[in-house]
This record gives structure tokens, sequence and C-alpha cells, in this order.
């Protein structure tokens, strides 16, 4: 196991070196994309081909959430790896994709835990989503995909 993950941490930093210089010498736009697992979607070779003009630096935090980007004592602790690349970054453009976990357990969780509305732990999502999107679009464009649909099953009658 932790062969595997020195191997894939090897060659996802050789992939970004590779990228990096790429876009120097042929002019290619970086995009940053700041996500959960999900953002690994645009590692996709078919994506690549798409966007030939375009590399797509992709910072994926699993298991991030937007219900944690704000709380210091997050496990994933996603808010400061994404600052720390939105520093080194040169991308005009940030596609941001978050939210699965807030929508497939988050809310439900923090609702049972805290004895609140589901509906006002989710408006508390999504403003923290807004802070953090309109935070993001002071210095940069900003895309924001769709939060994905929950892939946790879970009780239907909550």
């Amino acid at each position: 196991m932790i062969t595997l993950n020195i191997e894939l941490f090897v060659k996802n930093k050789v992939r970004k070196i590779f990228q990096k210089y790429r876009s120097l010498i042929h002019e290619h736009e970086e995009i940053l994309v700041l996500g959960d697992s999900h953002a690994n979607v645009f590692k996709n070779k078919h994506i690549e081909e798409q966007f030939k003009n375009h590399f797509f630096n992709v910072i994926a935090v699993g298991g991030a959430t937007i219900s944690g980007l704000e709380n210091p004592n997050s496990k994933t602790q996603a808010l400061a790896t994404f600052r720390k690349e939105i520093k080194k970054s040169k991308a005009r453009t940030i596609i941001v994709l978050l939210g699965e976990v807030d929508t497939g357990f988050v809310i439900w969780h923090k609702s049972e835990k805290y004895k609140t509305n589901v509906s006002d732990m989710l408006d508390m999502a999504v403003q923290n989503y807004k802070d953090f999107l309109q935070q993001l679009s002071s210095t940069h464009r900003v895309i924001c995909i769709s939060t994905p649909l929950p892939t946790i099953k879970g009780n239907l009658e909550i």
C-alpha cells in the first residue's frame, strides 16, 4: 500500500512538472481545477484531447467538503491545500468542483448532530460555497461545476 502511494505521488509530481514545462514551451493556458476526488475527471485523456491549448492542473482533495472549508480542524485541510496551489499557479481560470460529500452525507449528519433542519444545514453549505467562489472570483475567472449526485447510499426516509 505504501509503495503504491509513493508511486502515485511520484507519478503525479512528474506529470505536473511536465504539464508546467509544456505550458511554457507551447504556451498552453493553465486551468487550475480545485475539488474533491471528482475533480480527477479533468485528468482524463479525452478531456485533454478536446482542450489542446490548455492543461488542467488538478488539485483533488479526497473527501473535501464545502462545509469543512472554513473549519481549521478539518481532516482534509482542503482550503489550505487549495490556497497553497492558487499561490503557486499562474492560472487565470479556476474550475471548482465540490459538494458531493456535503449533499450525500455532511448536511444530513450535521442536521442530526445539531438538532436542526436539513434545509438550515444546506443553506449554510451553500453560503460557504458562495463565499469561497466570491473570494476566488476577485482574482480569477471562476467556473463552478455542478455538485455531483451523491454516491453514498443512504436512508431514503430521512
